[in-house]
């Protein structure tokens, strides 16, 4: 905005389902949660100013959200999947919390986001570590080479893309071009890090990219 405003950051739960008999689906609010960023809950000046309860600490917004999805499940709302956009599907906290918690999900993601391949997976772990030579700590087994979605992405042929088409829209049928590949999300500083403290390899899922249909030759 170029200058101080006044806002609230809300993050929210929303319930969308299907209508048949319309181009729209059914969407409406479960609930929400104010974030307070963590400078205000160290804060005390301004939380007296603000009236900020006492009990109100800090916490991210994945963490809201997912609290969120555990009381979308106590007041036995009937969702299938969790859906989110690439603000949260970076982070993962959230994503190691839905699969603790069985819950399907569809995220977006950021092209950096890492992932690892399935057979190079099963490669590493076939390998072992690598030859104890008797000094200092054994070899930590090291992990497949990492990779950002955008390099995988990439570097796919043309044939691997499919037209998929799901409902009409107000302007006719909404129609992409999209691609689904079996992958392990995963975190790492390079592609052979053993030993930065962030280093995972999830269970395997799926990775799904989407662009828009090629242009009609003229």
């Amino acid at each position: 905005m170029g200058k101080r405003a006044n806002c609230q950051v809300v993050v929210s739960a929303q319930y969308v389902a299907e209508e048949p008999e319309s181009s729209r689906p059914l969407h409406w609010p479960v609930s929400a949660r104010l974030y307070l960023p963590e400078g205000w809950t160290t804060d005390q000046e301004r939380r007296e100013i603000s009236h900020v309860p006492e009990e109100v600490i800090f916490r991210s917004k994945p963490q809201i959200a997912l609290s969120l999805v555990d009381l979308s499940g106590e007041w036995e709302v009937p969702f299938e999947v969790v859906v989110a956009d690439s603000g949260y599907g970076k982070y993962p906290l959230l994503l190691r919390g839905l699969e603790e918690r069985a819950v399907a999900y569809v995220c977006g993601v950021q092209s950096t986001f890492g992932v690892r391949r399935p057979e190079e997976v099963r490669a590493t772990k076939g390998a072992g570590p690598p030859p104890y030579k008797g000094r200092g700590q054994p070899p930590k087994e090291r992990p497949a080479p990492l990779y950002t979605a955008r390099e995988l992405i990439e570097g796919l042929p043309e044939e691997a893309w499919r037209t998929v088409l799901w409902r009409e829209g107000t302007k006719g049928t909404l129609s992409k071009q999209m691609v689904a590949l079996r992958m392990h999300r995963a975190t790492g500083s390079d592609r052979h890090s053993t030993d930065h403290e962030r280093v995972l390899t999830a269970k395997e899922g799926w990775l799904i990219a989407e662009r828009p249909l090629p242009e009609a030759p003229s």
